[in-house]
C-alpha cells in the first residue's frame, strides 16, 4: 500500500525516525489474565495486518507477507510489578511505554506490535499497545482495540463484529487498491501531474517572528473547545455549509498566512483510502496528500475554497506509490531543504471509545501517557473531535517558538476557529 512504502522508505532513508502509535488502558476490577490473553490473541488472529512481515533486498522493492499466528512470549508480556504506591507504579508504565515508542521496529523479524500487561494489584493493571505505523494508521488502531475488549467482554468463544467483517485480510485489499490505482492511474496521474505543475513560491516564516531558539525543542500548544462556545462554532459551520474538517482545515490555512508572506501554500493532510466495503479492515490505508491553498479575503472565501480542495483530493486519493513519490519529490524541490512545511490531521473521536467495560473489569484509556517532545519543521494541527469537545494540538517550528510568537499565533487561530479573521 502506498502509506506503508512512504512509512517503510522514511525509516529506511532516516533510521533514527521514530512512526509508532499507541494506547495505554487502567484496567479496574479483578481481572482474568487468561482471558485477557486469549481475546488479545482472537484479535491479532483476526487483524492480519498484525501478522504482516516486511523485508527488502538490495536494489529491489520491499516484500509482504504474513507470518504465522503469535504465542506466548511472542503475543506479549506480562509483568507483576513491585510498586511502593501505585504513583511509582503509574511512572513505571508511563516509562515503558516511552521506551517501546523509542525503539525502533524490524519487521523483517518482529510483529507489528508490542503488547504489555502490567499488574499492581489484583484490582489494577496497565496494558500498553505499541504499533508500526507501517502496519495501521489511526482507524485502524482503533479496529483493533474495540476487537480486543469486545472479544473480552464476550467471553472466550466470543469473537467481535469488527474482527469478523475484518477477516478478509488487510493483504486481498492491498490487491484491490493495486488494481484501482492501475485502473484509474492515468485520469489520476493526470489531475496531480497538472497541479504540481503549478509552482508553488518559496515559503519562508515572516521575519517579524523568527527568533534566535532559545532550545531545539519546538512549542506544543493545546487548546480544548468545549460547552457553549463548541456549539456556537458548530453551527456556524453548519450555516456555512461546511463539515467540521473543513472548517479546520480554513481556520488553520488562515493561520498559515500569518506566518508566511507567501500568498499561495501547500498543506498536508492524511487521506484515508478505505472503500465503503473496507471501512472495518485494519491496516495502513491512510496517504498524505497536499492541499493546494491561496490567501483569501474573507471568511467565506477560505471555507470556500477549503472544502473545494478537500473534496478534489478526496476524489483522488487512490494514488500509486509511483505518483505519491512524485508528489513527495516536486514539493520538497520547490524550495530548500529547511523550507517550512504545513499539516492538518483530524480525528473523528468516536472511533476511539475512551472506556470499556468488560464484565467485573472497566478498562480506561490515557491513564498512563507518556510525555513525548513533538517536532515540526513548519506547523502542524491536529484536531480531535469528539461529542462534546474539540482538542486542538498546534506545534511550531522551534525558529518561531519564541512566547510572544506562539502567543501571536495561538491568538489568531482561536479567533478563527471561533468564526472570525482579525484585520479583515
Amino acid at each position: 500500500m502506498p502509506g506503508q512504502r512512504i512509512h517503510h522508505d522514511d525509516l529506511m532513508c532516516s533510521p533514527e525516525l521514530r512512526t509508532s502509535l499507541y494506547a495505554s488502558y487502567r484496567i479496574d476490577g479483578e481481572l482474568d489474565v487468561n482471558g485477557f490473553i486469549v481475546a488479545l490473541s482472537q484479535a491479532v488472529k483476526s487483524h492480519e495486518v498484525l501478522r504482516i512481515g516486511v523485508s527488502q533486498e538490495p536494489g529491489r522493492d520491499p516484500r509482504q507477507w504474513l507470518r504465522e499466528e503469535p504465542g506466548g512470549g511472542s503475543l506479549i508480556s506480562c509483568r507483576n510489578v513491585q510498586s511502593a504506591s501505585e504513583e511509582q507504579f503509574n511512572r513505571y508504565a508511563r516509562a515503558v511505554l516511552a521506551k517501546d515508542l523509542s525503539d525502533s521496529w524490524d519487521l523483517g523479524s518482529q510483529y507489528p506490535f508490542r503488547y504489555r500487561l502490567l499488574r499492581y494489584s489484583p484490582t489494577v493493571h496497565a496494558f500498553l499497545a505499541t504499533f508500526s505505523h507501517v502496519a495501521l494508521d489511526g482507524r485502524g488502531r482503533s479496529l483493533v482495540l474495540q476487537s480486543l475488549w469486545q472479544n473480552l467482554a464476550g467471553g472466550e468463544r466470543h469473537t467481535s463484529p469488527v474482527s469478523e467483517s475484518s477477516a478478509a485480510g488487510f493483504m486481498d485489499s492491498a490487491l484491490r487498491h493495486a488494481e484501482i490505482s492501475l485502473a484509474g492511474g492515468a485520469r489520476t496521474s493526470e489531475f496531480w501531474l497538472s497541479r504540481l505543475r503549478q509552482k508553488l513560491p518559496p515559503v519562508r516564516f515572516s521575519a517579524d517572528l523568527l527568533t534566535e531558539p532559545a532550545s531545539r525543542e519546538c512549542a506544543t500548544e493545546r487548546v480544548l473547545v468545549q460547552g457553549e462556545r463548541l456549539e456556537r462554532i458548530r453551527s456556524l459551520s453548519r450555516l456555512k455549509g461546511c463539515s467540521e474538517f473543513q472548517w479546520v482545515v480554513a481556520a488553520f490555512a488562515d493561520t498559515v498566512f500569518e506566518v508566511v508572506p507567501q500568498d499561495r501554500v501547500a498543506i498536508m493532510i492524511p487521506v484515508d483510502t478505505r472503500l465503503a466495503s473496507e471501512q472495518n479492515v485494519s491496516g495502513m490505508f491512510t496517504v498524505p496528500l497536499p492541499l493546494f491553498i491561496e490567501r483569501t479575503e474573507s471568511l467565506d472565501q477560505s471555507i470556500r475554497q477549503a472544502r473545494r480542495e478537500i473534496l478534489s483530493v478526496i476524489a483522488r486519493r487512490n494514488v500509486s506509490s509511483t505518483i505519491l513519490d512524485g508528489i513527495r519529490e516536486a514539493l520538497s524541490s520547490a524550495d530548500s531543504a529547511d523550507a517550512p512545511g504545513f499539516s492538518v490531521t483530524y480525528v473523528n473521536g468516536q472511533w476511539n471509545q475512551s472506556e470499556w467495560h468488560c464484565g467485573d473489569v472497566v478498562a480506561q484509556e490515557g491513564a498512563y501517557r507518556p510525555r513525548v517532545s513533538l517536532h515540526s519543521t513548519g506547523m502542524d494541527l491536529r484536531a480531535v473531535s469528539g461529542d462534546d469537545s474539540l482538542e486542538l494540538t498546534l506545534t511550531l517550528d522551534v525558529k518561531i517558538s519564541s512566547p510572544d510568537a506562539v502567543c501571536r499565533v495561538i491568538a489568531f487561530l482561536e479567533s478563527r476557529i471561533d468564526g472570525s479573521i482579525p484585520g479583515r
